[in-house]
C-alpha cells in the first residue's frame, strides 16, 4: 500500500505547491514563493511518513501541528524567550496590511507568515481528505476554494499556475481513482488489484485537455480581464467608496472656531463658487 500511495503523494504535494504559487497573484515580489512551496510539501511529506508509522488520525494531526511549530520557529529566525513576541507582531502586522492594502500588497515577514499558515492548513487538510478519509474529489476542496479565493483579487499571472493546478489535480484524481477502485467491494463490476496504464493515460489527456480549453476559454468570457475585488479590507469592487454629504456633518463644521480662508479664485466673471452654505 505504502508503495501505491506514494505516487498519490506526489501529485497532492505537487497540487499544494501550485495552490501556494496561485498567491503570485496578491503578492508584489516574489519573496513568498521559498516559504509558501515549503508550506505546501512539508505536510504531505510528513503524512505520508506518519501513515507508515501509524494509522491514527490523531497522532498524524499531532505530528503535523509540530512539523507546523518547527517551520515556522525557522521562519522566525533563531528560537528564544522573545519567539512568540515576535510572532505576535508579525501576525499582526501582516493582518494589518492585508485589512487594509490593495492588491497587489508586500511580500512582508507577516503576510508571508499568514499565507504559510493558510498554505499548511490547505496542504493538511487535503491530504487528511485523501487518506484518511479515502476521498477523491473532496479532496480538491480545500485548494480549489484557496484559489478561486486567491484569483479573484487580480488577473496577473493566474495562467501558469492555474493550469497547473488543473494538471496536478487531473494527476491525482486518475491515481486515487485507482487505488480507490482497487479497494472497491461493490458486486458490481471487477475490481482491479493495481494502476491500468491505459486507462490511467486517457483520463490523464482528456483532463489536462479539458483544462488547457478552460484556459483559454476564460479570459474571452464577460468580466474575465478584470479582478472581482481589489482592496482587501472591502467586501465590494475596487472602484466604490462611501462619503458623508456635508450636509449630514454641519456640527464638525460650526465647531471649527476662527475664520478660515480655504481657496482663492481669479475668474474673468463673477460665478458662485461656494458649493455648500448654512
Amino acid at each position: 500500500m505504502a508503495a501505491r500511495e506514494f505516487p498519490v503523494s506526489v501529485a497532492l504535494a505537487a497540487l499544494s505547491a501550485t495552490v501556494a504559487l496561485a498567491f503570485g497573484a496578491v503578492f508584489s515580489s516574489n519573496a513568498y514563493v521559498g516559504p509558501l512551496v515549503g508550506a505546501a510539501v512539508l505536510p504531505h511529506a510528513i503524512g505520508w511518513i506518519s501513515r507508515r508509522w501509524t494509522r491514527s488520525g490523531a497522532r498524524g494531526a499531532a505530528l503535523t501541528l509540530f512539523g507546523l511549530v518547527v517551520y515556522t520557529a525557522g521562519l522566525l529566525g533563531s528560537p528564544g524567550p522573545g519567539s512568540l513576541s515576535r510572532l505576535t507582531d508579525r501576525v499582526q502586522a501582516g493582518w494589518s496590511v492585508v485589512q487594509h492594502g490593495t492588491a497587489p500588497i508586500p511580500a512582508t515577514d507577516g503576510t508571508v507568515l499568514l499565507a504559510v499558515f493558510v498554505v499548511w492548513l490547505v496542504a493538511s487538510l487535503t491530504d487528511t481528505l485523501a487518506f484518511r478519509h479515502r476521498m477523491s474529489v473532496g479532496a480538491l476542496a480545500p485548494g480549489l476554494m484557496t484559489v478561486i479565493c486567491v484569483r479573484a483579487f487580480s488577473t496577473h499571472g493566474w495562467v501558469p499556475s492555474t493550469v497547473g493546478y488543473g494538471i496536478a489535480a487531473v494527476a491525482f484524481l486518475a491515481l486515487q481513482h485507482q487505488i480507490l477502485l482497487g479497494q472497491s467491494r461493490t458486486p458490481v463490476g471487477q475490481s482491479t488489484g493495481g494502476y491500468v496504464p491505459r486507462l490511467l493515460v486517457a483520463a490523464f489527456v482528456a483532463g489536462v485537455a479539458a483544462v488547457v480549453a478552460g484556459a483559454a476559454v476564460a479570459p474571452a468570457l464577460p468580466g474575465g480581464n478584470a479582478p472581482i475585488f481589489r482592496d482587501f479590507g472591502s467586501s465590494g469592487g475596487g472602484s466604490y467608496s462611501t462619503k458623508v454629504p456635508p450636509d449630514v456633518r454641519v456640527g464638525d463644521q460650526l465647531q471649527r472656531g476662527a475664520r478660515q480662508e480655504l481657496f482663492t479664485v481669479r475668474a474673468s466673471a463673477p460665478a458662485y463658487w461656494r458649493q455648500t452654505t448654512l
